[in-house]
């Protein structure tokens, strides 16, 4: 088993398999679930299509994720550019 694991100060990712599972604070769409939610348990995140997941990074309101075939998808506030988007504005994947 293969995994990877990120936590930032109020939300936890970690990849198993290929597949996402998050927990924490959901303010800011940080979770990447859709909502804003404050999830207790992990919690799979179901946004990347067939894509597989093979690292996570969580930051202070937003969480990226790779994959596999190198793709990067981001989520919650760009606060500075976090989310590589060039703008500034919460981003739900």
């Amino acid at each position: 088993v293969h995994g990877f694991m990120s936590c930032g100060p109020s939300h936890t990712a970690v990849v198993v398999e290929g597949r996402v599972y998050v927990w924490g604070c959901g303010e800011s769409h940080r979770l990447g679930l859709g909502d804003e939610a404050h999830v207790s348990t992990p919690t799979l995140v179901v946004s990347f299509g067939t894509e597989v997941v093979s690292q996570v990074a969580c930051g202070y309101t937003h969480t990226l994720f790779v994959t596999d075939h190198r793709w990067l998808f981001s989520c919650g506030t760009s606060e500075k550019g976090a989310l590589g988007l060039g703008v500034e504005k919460e981003v739900v994947p």
